[in-house]
């Protein structure tokens, strides 16, 4: 935890903070700037002194630790926002789902192995066989296809439990965001936003707080 006691000169960015209690949009605040200038202590500043002694519940991601978004995780750490029931049965199709994306993964990565490459050497004009090294690109694309099908079966089983969500004021804080813009497939952070607006939908008290080097794109 960061030493908060001489924390100032955020009145503005507190003041946001409390608004987006006024209103039901907008829902999500964003504090960007460059690297040191104090978001993440603001973060840590708003858990400490307005959403604890208001009993908002809380949810921190630190990007900076995983290296950008991993859905299967974050959905983890939201787990106890629902009833216990729909809790196991969450974590019932989760661990279903990666169970499953494992073994397919499995029989992809072995049938590639197991895959001829055929290779045409051209000789030059004096019939020799050219030496040349031969550069052969990796196809991720069935690899990046199971991950889609994975990451969107955790989405749609825990979505399925939207209707058992506490309602309570809660707060989802996403920290050093800019790894998670960098370095996650544009579809992948499709399936992340479109997830955030189903949640907030099901649950209207739900405020996302954002903080990184770039502002959303």
């Amino acid at each position: 935890m960061r030493d908060l006691q001489y924390f100032t000169d955020r009145e503005t960015q507190i003041d946001a903070f409390d608004d987006l209690w006024k209103t039901e949009t907008p829902w999500i605040l964003v504090f960007s700037g460059v690297s040191g200038n104090g978001k993440s202590t603001l973060i840590d500043w708003l858990i400490e002194n307005k959403c604890k002694p208001q009993d908002i519940v809380t949810v921190k991601v630190d990007m900076y630790f995983s290296g950008g978004l991993d859905l299967s995780a974050l959905l983890t750490r939201l787990v106890f926002l629902l009833k216990p029931a729909a809790a196991k049965r969450f974590r019932s199709a989760q661990s279903e789902a990666r169970n499953q994306y494992n073994q397919d993964l499995t029989n992809l990565l072995k049938a590639k192995a197991a895959r001829s490459i055929d290779v045409d050497l051209i000789a030059d004009h004096h019939s020799q066989i050219d030496q040349s090294p031969v550069l052969v690109q990796d196809d991720t694309s069935g690899e990046d296809k199971l991950r889609n099908m994975y990451n969107e079966s955790l989405i749609t089983a825990f979505v399925q439990e939207n209707h058992n969500l506490s309602c309570d004021r809660t707060v989802l804080f996403l920290d050093t965001f800019e790894r998670a813009q960098d370095n996650t497939p544009k579809k992948e952070l499709g399936f992340f936003w479109a997830f955030l607006e189903q949640l907030h939908h099901a649950n209207p008290q739900l405020r996302v707080i954002i903080g990184g080097r770039e502002d959303l794109t």
